[in-house]
């Protein structure tokens, strides 16, 4: 449509379109003047790391395959007036953008947690297997480390459940997390680190730098903290609506073993 449109005002045929030299010196003498009509320039050397910072502290995802990355890149190019790179070079650019915002991101996530809630988090990793000997048995005989617990989802609507679900808020209180830890942070970020948290092993967590490491494990902790208080709730919901019905079951049972043995024969009989 866009072709045809162009070639009506400028009275030629639309096939000429798929004749045009697209790489020639004509082409690029007229891409330049188009962009001096426009108001455009080209994106040079000097644009990517400035721009590149712009994009690091405006990114919501760790993707910079998404649709809504690409179109905010497109409309700030063009609001400056500069021609977008080609889509290679832009994805580099948005790749070396994440990188910059992941690294801001570990390091303020670090410098909000004493260093007491960053001992409380290595200790979520220990497996009792750090020696020689013993560590290099770990896959042979694996040894449940604390954080595995915590991950678990509930069991079964019991007492003991709630026992087990009360000692899992307990510990994870014991971290001392900030409510407002993640504040100002897009869910996604933190959804993405719990998601690696929860997937690696052990041995893969503690191989991270400190300010990844603890990152990982604070989200991880932080987003089973709120999981964990709402699945208490449910919980005793479950259970006290459980108690109520067998509460009325046992009442009915008892009702028609006493109108049983009155020898009430119908209804009108029932005793008072």
């Amino acid at each position: 449509m866009v072709v045809v449109h162009l070639a009506e005002q400028v009275d030629v045929w639309p096939s000429a379109y798929a004749e045009l030299e697209w790489q020639g010196r004509t082409d690029r003498f007229h891409r330049t003047q188009i962009r001096e009509l426009c108001g455009f320039r080209l994106f040079h050397t000097d644009d990517e790391a400035e721009f590149s910072a712009w994009l690091s502290g405006r990114l919501t995802d760790f993707n910079p395959e998404t649709d809504a990355s690409r179109q905010a890149t497109y409309l700030e190019l063009r609001a400056r007036h500069i021609e977008p790179p080609t889509p290679d070079r832009l994805k580099r650019i948005l790749r070396a953008a994440i990188r910059a915002r992941e690294d801001a991101f570990v390091l303020h996530i670090e410098s909000k947690l004493s260093p007491k809630t960053r001992a409380a988090l290595d200790a979520l990793l220990s497996t009792d297997l750090d020696g020689s000997e013993e560590g290099a048995q770990e896959m042979l005989f694996p040894v449940r480390s604390e954080l595995a617990a915590l991950k678990e989802d509930a069991g079964g609507i019991k007492v003991d459940t709630v026992r087990e679900e009360v000692d899992k808020l307990k510990c994870l209180r014991a971290l001392e997390l900030s409510p407002d830890l993640f504040a100002g942070v897009p869910p996604k970020f933190v959804t993405e680190y719990r998601r690696r948290a929860a997937t690696e092993p052990p041995r893969e967590l503690r191989r991270h730098p400190e300010a990844v490491r603890h990152t990982l494990l604070a989200a991880l902790c932080w987003q089973r903290l709120l999981e964990i208080t709402d699945g208490l709730v449910e919980l005793f919901i479950h259970i006290t609506h459980r108690i109520s019905t067998q509460a009325e079951r046992k009442v009915e049972k008892v009702y028609l073993v006493q109108y049983h043995k009155r020898g009430c024969v119908g209804f009108g009989d029932v005793p008072k």
